[in-house]
């Protein structure tokens, strides 16, 4: 709408308007010829009245461009401008009160779990209350099957097991909390009474008896009699009230109870050799004593005659024979009498024997020779039973004129010179530096006149083939000192 002026006498309006009312739209055509109308609504923000204004106060906002604040409009139940009706569901404020479709309340259906409400009216429809769906009831504090009982009938087992002196028993639920376990036997520690207590399907176990029970014990054989055994905490006590078994004693009465009397007493043996005895232990209930027998002189028969605890002993031994052929025999030998036959001779070795048995050790065994010249040996061939080896001498140098072969080569002397000297200042000179030169054992020499210190000369000079030297003291001769080999 449009407005067109508080004093407009005749004017015609075609106006299509969408009007969005709590989320409705509606959409109207309206008509209106002549001039404008004087009823006026106060809540619908729209200038009724014609006066350039729509509803009451300033807070107003027109929806058709006119100002706000009607002075017809004192407030928004003010019927100079609105009629008012009961507010239904229709998406429209009915009781003019600026409000649409407000205070139609809720509706509530269904209980417990099931229990629902909704708005009665919602975008200006009617609304339709549907209760939710039942489930089975559980311990929770809650209508869950919507009966109008909350943990109703609820009871479940309880307990560990219902094996051997266990029972299951019942807890109830009351306000979503389980109750107390009642009417449960729980395990408890086994106590060897007959029953499973500890209820693991085993009676007993851990125990060798049932508490008070009582058995025999011991037997009534022989000198034993039965006692009595009880059953405390699960295990057998002391044998109490028999008699029991003793060590067996020579007395004609069974004392071990094993249904014999005096078995296994034994023997005992005394005396050694030919004077053991053994007797048995026990005879109808009399022990009995072992005497040994008498000793007599020892002979070669494999028996402890004089029963020193050795057999043929000191019976001696026999000997024959010389040398390799000596033999000596025990007279008794595993009890039969030995005789001494010599042992046979042999031909003499080299072997610290007499093996000829002529009481000679290694005789006529010879000797060796090996060698040639200065290096022939001679050798036994056996010396304190053992056999010698020759081993010839070494060689040396061929020495001139001693007549042996000293090279060893068979030969003697061989390339040798004859002996000699020449004296070079004639003879005996002590003031001329003169030498000695020749052969001495095929060896050349040469020797010269030396001074031994500042006054002593020593002068060479040949003695026939052979060099020889003096010393002389050079003042001796009038001379007063040496130099060079002679005296000055």
């Amino acid at each position: 709408m449009v407005y067109l002026g508080k004093y407009a006498k005749s004017v015609i309006i075609t106006s299509v308007i969408m009007l969005v009312v709590g989320g409705v739209v509606g959409m109207f055509f309206s008509g209106i010829t002549g001039a404008a109308t004087s009823s006026t609504q106060c809540s619908d923000r729209i200038d009724n009245d014609g006066d350039g204004r729509c509803d009451y106060g300033s807070g107003a906002r027109c929806r058709d461009g006119s100002s706000p604040g009607d002075s017809g409009c004192s407030s928004k139940s003010d019927n100079s401008e609105c009629n008012p009706s009961p507010e239904v569901c229709d998406g429209v404020d009915n009781d003019c009160d600026g409000s649409i479709d407000e205070s139609l309340g809720s509706t509530t259906c269904g209980t417990g779990a099931c229990q629902r409400t909704v708005q009665n009216c919602a975008n200006g429809k009617a609304q339709t209350c549907t209760p939710g769906s039942p489930s089975p009831e559980t311990c929770n504090n809650v209508d869950d099957n919507c009966d109008s009982f909350t943990d109703e009938n609820l009871a479940q087992q309880c307990g560990v097991s219902n094996v051997g002196q266990c029972a299951f028993g019942t807890e109830t639920c009351t306000a979503g909390f389980w109750g107390t376990c009642q009417g449960a036997i729980f395990p408890s520690t086994e106590t060897c009474d007959g029953a499973d207590n500890d209820c693991d399907g085993i009676v007993d176990e851990g125990c060798n008896c049932v508490n008070s029970q009582t058995r025999s014990c011991g037997n009534d054989v022989g000198q034993c009699a039965f006692g009595t055994q009880t059953c405390t905490s699960g295990n057998w006590s002391a044998c109490v009230g028999e008699i029991g078994p003793s060590a067996e004693t020579c007395d004609g009465v069974d004392n071990d109870c094993n249904g014999l009397i005096d078995e296994s007493l034994g023997s005992t043996s005394c005396g050694t050799g030919e004077c053991q005895r053994t007797i048995t232990n026990c005879i109808l209930g009399v022990p009995q004593t072992c005497t040994p027998g008498s000793p007599t002189s020892e002979v070669c028969d494999w028996l402890d005659n004089d029963c020193d605890g050795s057999i043929d002993e000191s019976l001696g031994s026999t000997t024959c024979g010389t040398g390799g052929c000596l033999s000596t025999v025990l007279n008794c030998v595993n009890g039969q009498p030995q005789s001494c036959t010599p042992g046979l001779a042999s031909s003499e070795v080299c072997d610290g024997v007499d093996n000829d048995c002529d009481g000679l050790v290694d005789e006529s065994l010879g000797s060796t020779t090996c060698g040639t010249g200065a290096c022939q040996r001679t050798v036994q061939n056996c010396v304190g039973g053992v056999s010698q080896a020759c081993t010839p001498g070494f060689a040396s140098t061929e020495v001139c004129g001693d007549g042996i072969d000293n090279d060893c080569d068979g030969s003697i002397d061989e390339g040798c010179f004859s002996d000699s000297c020449t004296d070079s200042d004639g003879g005996i000179t002590y003031t001329i530096n003169g030498n000695v030169s020749g052969y001495k054992n095929s060896a050349r020499y040469t020797k010269y006149d030396s001074c031994l210190d500042s006054i002593t000369v020593l002068e060479h000079y040949c003695s026939g083939v052979n060099a020889l030297n003096i010393t002389v003291a050079c003042t001796a001769i009038n001379k007063t000192s040496c130099s060079n080999g002679r005296c000055l």
